[in-house]
């Protein structure tokens, strides 16, 4: 008959980091133990002397007097026995063989105080005590010798001198076996004691070891999410751009009839809305690292805002027959903010109420001062309201509350979560009322104000001569629509372009001819923008603005280490792009 021999599965991760954690969390028990006792030893050392020296004074013979044989017992055999251990707890701390002469030395001290004091049964307590005490090892081994040390202390004093040990001048050969067994029914419990202890730091380690496996599995998951919606972004981003370049260069031809210009201004909105789902998805991500981050450079009007956030959606407004209107009557309404960040609040909230709001409704935007130094902003609108139910979650991700309407459900559901994040950054607090379904609903955004003061630009640092342009440019980007639609429009502003769509070929142009600037793509084909830019830096002390689909914080920080002067996230605007490089002209000239 064959036999078939199977091996053992291998232990899995999770079994290997309990083991792991279970002998890191015993041997810091045996180092902590340790610890214990030596202080222990050095105590009861000089506990001992001074039993000694109370209970067994100096005896008087005539003329003659001498101190105890029990005091100089104390001070030298107790000495003695207290060195060694105490010196093995620095030497080999945690060791094995430390805490077994430990358990040997302290029940040999035990037998020592009970010499001292002439076998006085209050001294038999020490024995129980030790036996306590080094149970605190949760280790049954050491309970071992110690109680063979006691067994033979009993057994060869209470033959040769049972006064020292009974406190009789006489007692039976077995007497030390009445003592043994007391020892014994309290070894058998702490026994069980020190199982029961190691059974339950195996089952912590276990749980341990599984909490973080599972802590590392969800934080790879996470990982795996973020870099997935990063690459998302990008790949998304990327051929939003050249449609909303188009857009909004054809929007500002006059050329072009009126209503061809509203179409494309459609097209243009459309695109922009795109990029800020795009956008939102990445605010949650950097929230929920808390990679979210302000740039506050001045202070900032929150009535232009306001009036900015009621152009933008206008439109929409309109599309819905929506009245749209306001009453500011902020006397303070300087903040300090970034405007970016909080307009994308106000666009939020704004966007939201025309969202919820049915055809011929109406929507008011309202500023005060509550208080010296503080804001209030209130969009009140008497739309579809939220119900009980939805009301304290509605700032929470991806909640939208229930409706029937289809329409009214679309969407992400972020962008009041991120709003409260951002208005809690800047110090503020933001708020929803509503009474009910179809009663309505209230937003307020409360924010402390300042003293209007300039905002500090980046050309008031690097101060240009109007009209400075930068004639030679090399473009870089491996997405061809993008590379024609950027290339021609800079060259109608009167740039001279070179284009690359690697970073071999953008290397080659740098190398023969000569460039003032460089606008690059950070993911190419052969290579990234960032390792490009670093080259193009140092061999010719080129600086550059980098054009990404990646606009995670970290992304930013790389460029910038690279010499990037900026960094715009894909989809662009060529008039943003243009204005960056009018500032950065004289840094490049």
């Amino acid at each position: 008959m064959l036999a078939i021999t199977t091996k053992p599965p291998p232990p899995s991760l999770s079994a290997e980091r309990a083991e792991a954690l279970f002998q890191q969390h015993r041997q810091e028990i045996y180092r902590q133990t340790d610890k214990w006792f030596a202080r222990l030893m050095v105590l009861q050392w000089l506990a001992g002397i001074l039993l000694a020296a109370l209970v067994t004074p100096r005896t008087w013979s005539g003329e003659v007097s001498s101190i105890h044989i029990h005091l100089w017992a104390a001070i030298y055999l107790g000495g003695a026995i207290s060195f060694f251990p105490v010196w093995m707890t620095r030497v080999w701390p945690g060791a094995a063989v430390t805490r077994h002469v430990i358990a040997v030395a302290q029940m040999l001290m035990s037998a020592l105080l009970i010499g001292l004091t002439n076998g006085r049964i209050e001294t038999h307590f020490h024995v129980f005590g030790s036996l306590v005490i080094l149970s605190f090892y949760r280790d049954w081994r050491v309970l071992i010798p110690a109680t063979i040390v006691v067994a033979l202390d009993h057994f060869l004093r209470g033959v040769y001198a049972p006064y020292s040990v009974y406190g009789v001048l006489s007692a039976s050969h077995w007497r030390f076996l009445e003592h043994g067994a007391w020892v014994i029914f309290e070894d058998v419990f702490l026994f069980i004691s020190c199982l029961r202890s190691v059974r339950e730091m195996r089952f912590i380690a276990n749980r341990t070891a599984d909490q973080q496996e599972a802590k590392e599995e969800a934080e790879r998951a996470n990982r795996a999410k973020d870099n997935f919606l990063a690459a998302l972004s990008h790949e998304l981003r990327t051929p939003l751009t050249p449609v909303l370049m188009c857009a909004a260069t054809l929007e500002d031809e006059p050329s072009l009839a009126l209503e061809h210009r509203e179409q494309i201004g459609m097209i243009r909105r459309n695109v922009e809305l795109e990029a800020r789902l795009i956008d939102d998805l990445l605010d949650l991500t950097r929230i929920s690292h808390g990679k979210l981050k302000l740039l506050v450079t001045g202070s900032v009007d929150v009535h232009s805002l306001l009036k900015h956030t009621q152009e933008i959606v206008s439109s929409d407004a309109q599309d819905k027959r929506v009245h749209l209107e306001s009453e500011f009557s902020a006397t303070e309404h300087n903040v300090a903010a970034d405007a970016g960040r909080l307009h994308q609040v106000f666009w939020n909230v704004v966007k939201n109420a025309i969202k919820f709001t049915p055809v011929g409704g109406r929507i008011t935007i309202r500023t005060t001062n509550p208080a010296p130094g503080r804001l209030a902003v209130t969009v009140r609108d008497n739309g579809i309201g939220i119900d009980r139910e939805t009301l304290p979650v509605i700032f929470r991700p991806f909640e939208q509350g229930t409706t029937r309407n289809a329409e009214l459900s679309s969407g992400l559901g972020l962008g009041l979560s991120i709003s409260k994040t951002i208005v809690e950054l800047h110090g503020g607090t933001i708020t929803a009322e509503s009474a009910g379904r179809d009663l309505g609903a209230l937003f307020s955004i409360g924010l402390e104000t300042v003293s209007p003061f300039p905002v500090r630009r980046l050309n008031d640092a690097q101060p240009q001569q109007s009209g400075t342009k930068l004639h030679r440019l090399l473009v870089v980007e491996d997405h061809e629509p993008t590379l024609t639609v950027l290339a021609g429009l800079l060259r109608r502003r009167g740039h001279q372009v070179l284009t690359a769509t690697t970073v071999k070929d953008a290397l080659f142009l740098a190398a023969n001819h000569p460039i003032d600037f460089v606008i690059s793509d950070l993911g190419l084909p052969d290579g990234n923008g960032v390792d490009l830019m670093l080259q193009l830096a140092n061999e010719y002390g080129l600086r550059g603005i980098a054009l990404s689909g990646y606009g995670m914080v970290d992304d930013l920080a790389r460029t910038e280490q690279a010499g990037f002067l900026a960094h715009l996230v894909k989809p662009i605007k060529f008039d943003e792009l243009h204005t960056v490089l009018e500032q950065f002209a004289p840094a490049a000239a």
